[in-house]
């Protein structure tokens, strides 16, 4: 309907080049399954069962109407550098952490009394002691990692505790405040919104039509 409402220059947009890609996709996805046979439950039919589900995107386009949530997605696309130097910053807190632990916890056998855990296995290595770090940072079941750290030494309860502080300071404080200073900043630039342009329109009209009456009411006043 829209390429015989618009002829060639449906073509014209990245939209309509989008949309026909999608209608051929799935033309050829419906063709596959009925004639394909064996085919349409293949590696082909997976492909154009996939390419299909790029029709999600076109949610992008209800985001173009509205201001509000198109200066969301402005912010967070605008943002995505700034929170990658904050993730490269978090992932140096854990790599310290990791060297920390997996030097002094490395070597340790101590395990927790049903032998489910052992810090060994926590920190046996850098990797394991990173990836324990981020899991502590993330407070993502972090009291399994702990308990066994606090059989070593009652001070490691500590280091979890400052750890823990540091981390999601560095990680959601850092992240917050970036992604509000950006939305703060795009919606200083953003033109107003359609309700405060109509409340403008109709208060610069109201002054027009109080000029006129006035202008006409003069003029009247002058001829009696």
């Amino acid at each position: 309907l829209r390429f015989r409402a618009r002829g060639r220059r449906f073509f014209c947009t990245p939209a309509g080049c989008f949309d026909f890609f999608l209608c051929v996709t799935a033309i050829l996805d419906i063709g596959l399954s009925v004639f394909g046979g064996d085919l349409a439950n293949g590696s082909l039919g997976v492909l154009f069962r996939c390419l299909r589900l790029l029709r999600l995107l076109r949610i992008a386009r209800v985001l173009m109407l509205f201001p509000n949530p198109k200066l969301i997605c402005t912010g967070l696309m605008n943002t995505v550098p700034k929170i990658g130097h904050a993730l490269v910053l978090v992932a140096l807190l854990a790599y310290a952490g990791a060297l920390t632990t997996a030097l002094l916890l490395g070597t340790s056998e101590v395990c927790l009394p049903d032998k489910s855990v052992c810090i060994q296995e926590l920190f046996g290595s850098v990797s394991s002691a990173f990836m324990s770090n981020i899991q502590i940072g993330l407070v993502e079941a972090w009291p399994d990692v702990a308990a066994p750290m606090l059989l070593s030494s009652p001070f490691w309860g500590v280091y979890c505790v400052i750890f823990i502080s540091v981390f999601n300071f560095a990680f959601l404080n850092v992240v917050t405040g970036v992604v509000c200073e950006h939305m703060l900043e795009l919606a200083s630039k953003a033109p107003p919104l359609m309700a405060e342009d109509v409340d403008k329109r109709n208060e610069e009209f109201q002054q027009r039509l109080d000029t006129i009456f006035r202008q006409g009411g003069g003029a009247r006043g002058g001829d009696h």
